[in-house]
């Protein structure tokens, strides 16, 4: 082993020294510093490296056609585009996906009201309203459809009795009576008109993608310089998982970013050097106990090689410094996430929230019924209505037999029937009384009362939230999502609750696509069971949807929100079109 003698020694520390010193200089961000010959002998020289990332932030979006409009086309089961319909132009500008499950429960309504009235008029939207009359000839004032329906069912000619219209509408349908589907269709897609435009076996939605050129659209591979990105995420901010000088970016108004940065010296050796690229999304949820904002935390690996052997003579550092740069793929984040949120209240008939409280409770209030006599019965059956009165049988003081009208404030016994057919009714004198007894009697009918009984008049906290959210997919039918109950932080991400303050509940339901959380910083489903636990865990139902190979949901889906509250037995719904996260 050699020894040194007390002065190399000195030497020796004070090279190490200078050559502390030299790492100080370059490490503090130096472009070029060159090493002394006189320390240990290095001739070369060391350059401080300068990095750099690039890439883009984006979600899937709708491609548009030549028109700048959506296209329509067919996915099978996989989420494999297999044939393009039309762009959602010209005669399929107002076109809309329905379910062929859907369509077919319509006309299975309509063959169960012909069996209950074999004799009803079946008239399309453009053809109403029409000149109705009651079957005793007063003109029918006819009740205004709503916007979507196509097709509507009346109420048998002879069976039309009230001229405000109450009673002439059996049904309105959203659908053209006149068109039939094929028993196996899944999607349908209709006109304006309710005319069947296309229909199969598979789905149909709106073509989407992440990035594209002309007609390679599928986003698949590695995104090149030309490709469109169809979906940017603007203003995404993103950081370098290391410490550095630079390592920042936000995106462009394409989402598009790039990042410069250095990185600690390696003079005289090789050293790569682990970094991560951060990204870090805000989306809002309607939490009143909360910011309204939830992070959603990506990152992409990434790695830099760091060379310092041209500090050794000048032969080396030119070497190093005619190697040429590696190519860098883009840095690119694609984030398959949407989020449904919204929020709901429980409402009385003049629309007003429930209280909520300790108890629930039910209104057992009752209307005030009042007997009275039908006006509308034809017992003989000539087409005319038959004369009815109430009051009683009684006699008069030579025991004849008489009818007794009832006067006002008086309980009636029967209602009399004097059959149309055999003439005139009957004259009663001053006293209400009359000689010409009824055909028939009846009991008096009680007047009618249509309006809504037992309703909620106060609801429990613990039975507000004892309410079910479903999400259905309109274009199939499908059961998407399924929520019981209303607590919070069930599922990773997600929040549902209730804010007794303002009396309603709220929801943040988070639907992933085929790469969704693949990104994720902790707990990224990497295999197929991963990402079928991961659907589970988000409330996704349908097994189809637990493969990432699968027909996942699209931007431009309408979908069906329902709530359903288990103590009350209360049920609402709302229809929406999912969008895109740049939307």
């Amino acid at each position: 082993m050699d020894r040194h003698t007390p002065q190399s020694a000195a030497h020796l520390l004070t090279s190490c020294l200078l050559w502390a010193f030299a790492l100080l200089l370059i490490t503090a961000g130096s472009a070029r510093a060159f090493i002394s010959p006189y320390l240990g002998g290095f001739t070369g020289s060391y350059t401080l490296q300068l990095y750099s990332k690039s890439g883009a932030v984006y979600t899937r979006a709708i491609v548009e056609g030549d028109n700048g409009q959506p296209q329509f086309v067919v996915y099978d089961k996989s989420g494999t585009e297999l044939e393009f319909i039309h762009e959602k132009y010209g005669d399929y500008a107002d076109a809309k996906v329905v379910s062929g499950d859907y369509y077919r429960s319509w006309l299975e309504r309509l063959e169960t009201l012909r069996g209950t009235y074999p004799e009803l008029e079946v008239v399309p939207a453009g053809s109403y309203p029409g000149s109705y009359t009651t079957v005793d000839g007063q003109a029918i004032s006819a009740p205004s459809p709503d916007e979507e329906t196509l097709t509507l069912l009346l109420r048998p000619e002879d069976q039309r009795y009230e001229a405000d219209g109450s009673d002439l509408v059996l049904l309105e349908m959203p659908i053209d009576a006149n068109e039939t589907p094929f028993s196996s269709s899944r999607s349908i897609l209709l006109g304006s008109e309710g005319q069947i435009l296309y229909q199969t076996v598979h789905n149909i939605g709106f073509r989407v993608a992440y990035y594209g050129t002309g007609e390679d659209y599928d986003g698949g591979g590695q995104r090149l310089h030309d490709d469109t990105v169809y979906g940017p995420l603007v203003g995404a901010p993103l950081e370098l998982g290391f410490a550095s000088s630079g390592g920042r970016a936000v995106t462009d108004g394409e989402g598009k970013y790039a990042m410069h940065y250095t990185l600690p010296a390696c003079p005289g050796f090789t050293f790569t050097y682990s970094t991560p690229v951060y990204l870090t999304l805000q989306y809002r949820r309607f939490n009143p106990h909360g910011s309204g904002n939830l992070p959603y935390t990506l990152w992409r690996p990434g790695y830099d090689f760091c060379n310092g052997l041209g500090i050794y003579n000048p032969t080396t550092a030119a070497i190093v410094a005619s190697i040429a740069t590696p190519i860098k793929y883009y840095s690119d984040f694609p984030v398959d996430l949407m989020v449904l949120s919204g929020k709901a209240r429980i409402a009385g008939p003049d629309g007003s929230a429930i209280p909520l409280g300790q108890v629930t409770r039910f209104d057992g209030s009752r209307a005030t019924l009042e007997r009275e006599a039908s006006t509308t019965y034809d017992f003989d059956g000539d087409g005319q209505f038959d004369t009815t009165v109430l009051g009683r049988l009684t006699e008069d003081a030579e025991r004849n037999d008489l009818f007794q009208q009832a006067v006002e404030g008086e309980t009636p016994e029967v209602q009399g029937v004097w059959l149309s057919s055999r003439g005139s009714g009957p004259t009663f004198d001053a006293e209400g009384q009359t000689e010409d007894l009824p055909d028939l009697t009846r009991l008096p009918d009680w007047s009618a009362d249509f309006d809504d009984r037992a309703l909620l008049s106060e609801l429990s906290i613990e039975d507000f939230r004892d309410t079910d959210l479903y999400v259905f997919r309109e274009s199939t039918g499908q059961l998407l999502i399924e929520r019981r109950g209303l607590r919070e932080s069930e599922i990773d991400g997600s929040l549902v609750g209730v804010n007794e303050g303002e009396q309603h509940f709220f929801y943040t339901l988070r639907i992933f696509g085929a790469d969704g959380g693949q990104l994720r910083i902790v707990n990224a489903p990497n295999t197929d069971e991963e990402f079928a636990q991961f659907q589970r865990a988000e409330g996704i139902v349908d097994p189809d949807l637990h493969a990432r190979n699968a027909d996942h949901l699209r931007p431009g889906e309408p979908v069906r929100v329902m709530a359903i509250n288990r103590a009350s037995g209360y049920v609402g719904e709302v229809t929406t079109t999912l969008k895109s996260a740049d939307d």
